[in-house]
């Protein structure tokens, strides 16, 4: 059925645990309806199987192209949202952003004016998408009008769901995930920034730092040329790489003269926006720690994870790791513990599954991620 110079496609398996990336399957479909309604008319013909034959019966019936038409954008819409919160380097703002647009569309194709108080529009002014209408306009003649109202009751209904699924995701902290902006490079640095009173202190209240001495170092923020502390003589426009730098800049004393303000803002990007880096980091655990690796330490499964997330947000890989002299220094009979009396005696003491005994420090693990690589 395809061109001959044209690759088939293929069917794409969707997961099982985020359902939003069915948007893709449901696009393959459509733009194969009707070579997969002869392929599986003619499997049913020939081979008279039970699940082609159920294939062939939903691919014949008009209803599910339309409504797979319809659902399809909405879908795609979900889609994008939840890349957004899946990034690890995605704008806070702009993701709760995208989101609240997200619930406005769905509320102007419900009520009139988008307004909730008005009440959901009759069934003939819902917004179902034009090329829905078209496509219905297409085959109208080959459903009766009870079908017709039946499908947009289903379409109305996908619409309502989705609606209140996305209200229940709708952060009731906005207003002080917004002022995670003030914190932006582009928004700090500008000569129309906020006043520091103008600023709340949600985040300069988590430390016990001098608010006076905070407030003189927002001050003095603009007052530093800080293209000249980038090797590329521009400011990031990720704020995060900005105010690690604004930490450790240093004045005439070789002190951190920004060091309160950094931290401030720092915390305020260690927000935790979704779980999506949570997941992540289990599937690491399950990654590491298998079937044939099941003995693994608490501590050496944390160090192994510690050390493949910092390698994969600095953009680095392990083959290009440099091991430095201290390291190898360390490998040693200490590894197992400080001595065999000890290790006897701590052996006796540990849990079952536990075979050695490992102090590592933060320090160890800090010299670890912050080594140079070829």
């Amino acid at each position: 059925m395809n061109d001959e110079f044209v690759q088939p496609s293929k069917f794409i398996t969707p997961s099982t645990t985020r359902w939003l990336v069915k948007g893709k399957c449901i696009f393959s479909i459509l733009t194969q309806w009707d070579e997969l309604k002869a392929y599986f008319d003619v499997i049913n013909d020939k081979d008279k199987n039970y699940h082609a034959r159920v294939l062939c019966e939903m691919l014949a019936d008009c209803r599910n192209f339309l409504y797979l038409t319809f659902v399809l954008p909405i879908i795609q819409d979900f889609e994008k949202v939840n890349a957004a919160f899946q990034a690890s380097n995605a704008n806070p703002i702009k993701v709760f952003e995208d989101l609240q647009q997200l619930h406005k569309s769905l509320l102007v194709r419900l009520y009139e004016g988008g307004s909730t108080n008005s009440g959901i529009l009759p069934l003939d002014q819902i917004d179902l998408g034009v090329k829905f209408d078209r496509e219905l306009m297409k085959i109208k003649t080959r459903l009766s009008e009870e079908d017709v109202n039946n499908l947009k009751k289903r379409c109305r209904d996908f619409l309502i769901e989705a609606k209140s699924q996305l209200e229940k995701r709708l952060s009731d902290n906005l207003e002080i995930i917004s002022c995670i902006n003030n914190f932006c490079p582009s928004k700090c640095l500008s000569q129309m920034r906020k006043d520091y009173k103008d600023i709340p202190t949600h985040f300069f209240d988590i430390h016990e730092f001098d608010s006076d001495k905070i407030e003189s170092q927002y001050r003095k923020l603009m007052m530093i040329n800080w293209k000249e502390e980038f090797s590329n003589g521009c400011i990031p426009d990720d704020a995060i790489a900005f105010w690690s730098v604004v930490r450790t800049y240093k004045n005439a004393l070789n002190e951190n003269c920004f060091e309160e303000l950094a931290v401030s803002a720092l915390n305020a990007y260690c927000l935790p926006l979704s779980n999506a880096t949570v997941e992540r980091i289990f599937s690491h655990v399950t990654n590491v720690k298998t079937k044939l690796r099941n003995k693994l330490s608490t501590v050496v499964l944390s160090a192994i994870i510690r050390i493949k997330t910092s390698l994969h947000f600095s953009g680095n890989c392990c083959k290009d790791f440099a091991v430095t002299k201290r390291m190898l220094s360390l490998f040693n009979d200490s590894m197992y513990g400080a001595s065999a009396a000890s290790s006897s005696a701590s052996t006796s003491s540990a849990p079952a599954g536990s075979h050695m005994s490992l102090n590592y420090t933060n320090e160890d693990f800090d010299e670890v991620i912050a080594v140079p690589f070829q």
